[in-house]
């Protein structure tokens, strides 16, 4: 097995012993080919339209867009995933493009999760304060909000460069890290988004166009939850468990697999997005 520049005395016994599964090689490589077969037209034609199709842009077309490119990009990092995996864990293109594939493909995981969650409360400002927020939602704001996303992002996953092991192992302490400022927290806001929102319509008469906004975010939390949540609990459980020496480690690297089908629903949000649009208009 090629990890670069880790000795295989770092890996734990369960993590070794599991390498070369059956769901290690043969699962997640499947889940993700059909992420990439799906994902890049999809995307490639939302990021299309969106850009050169949209007249009016809005914070919430901005951060869409920024969805689909960063969904389309995480799809162009799959089949080096694709090539590892089948290679029974093999990595045959070097260090150098280990470390930037693997910063690439976690790297974007973590924009489309932090760009997810603006989504959401982009629409709770929206929606619960419209008009203490309307001077400052504009789409500068957005841009540099998405500017600013990209550059946390790469910060953070730049401290994988010097202790990459294409895909394999990754330190507690930056595993613990990545959870608790991104997949976790993110996910609480969004619920509470949505929580918010669905309270302010409470007891009131919801027109079209609000009930497509709340059609939007409970979509947005059905593909987050169905694709985020059953990784986010596996990490949690995998890092505990490391401590212990015990591991659940392929059922983790399987949750990264049910994680990238995010790239294959987000059209659906940008359906309700048109669709929300055209009861504004």
């Amino acid at each position: 097995i090629l990890v670069p520049n880790v000795s295989t005395k770092s890996f734990d016994n369960a993590t070794l012993e599991m390498i070369t599964s059956p769901i290690m090689t043969i699962a997640v490589p499947v889940i993700y080919l059909a992420v990439v077969i799906f994902s890049v037209p999809l995307n490639t034609v939302s990021f299309w339209i969106l850009l050169f199709h949209t007249k009016k842009k809005s914070p919430t077309i901005i951060f869409t867009i920024n969805l689909s490119l960063t969904d389309f990009l995480y799809s162009l990092s799959l089949p080096f995933q694709i090539v590892y995996h089948l290679s029974g864990n093999n990595w045959p293109f070097g260090d150098y493009v280990c470390r930037i594939s693997t910063v690439a493909f976690y790297g974007n995981m973590h924009c489309s999760i932090l760009t997810t969650c603006a989504i959401s409360l982009d629409r709770y400002w929206g929606i619960v304060k419209p008009l203490h927020t309307r001077h400052w939602r504009t789409v500068r704001s957005a841009v540099i909000a998405c500017i600013f996303m990209w550059a946390l992002v790469l910060l953070m996953n730049s401290l994988m460069i010097t202790i990459v092991t294409c895909f394999d192992i990754i330190p507690k302490t930056i595993t613990s890290a990545v959870l608790l400022h991104h997949s976790f927290n993110h996910f609480c806001y969004m619920l509470l988004c949505y929580f918010k929102n669905v309270k302010e319509f409470t007891n009131t008469e919801i027109p079209d166009s609000k009930r497509q906004t709340i059609n939007l975010i409970t979509v947005i939390l059905l593909c987050f939850s169905v694709c985020y949540v059953p990784h986010i609990i596996l990490q949690i459980i995998h890092t505990v468990l490391r401590s212990q020496k015990k591991s659940l480690y392929v059922y983790y690297k399987l949750s990264l697999g049910l994680n990238s089908l995010n790239c294959c629903f987000d059209p659906f949000i940008y359906y309700f997005l048109f669709r929300w649009r055209r009861k504004l208009t």
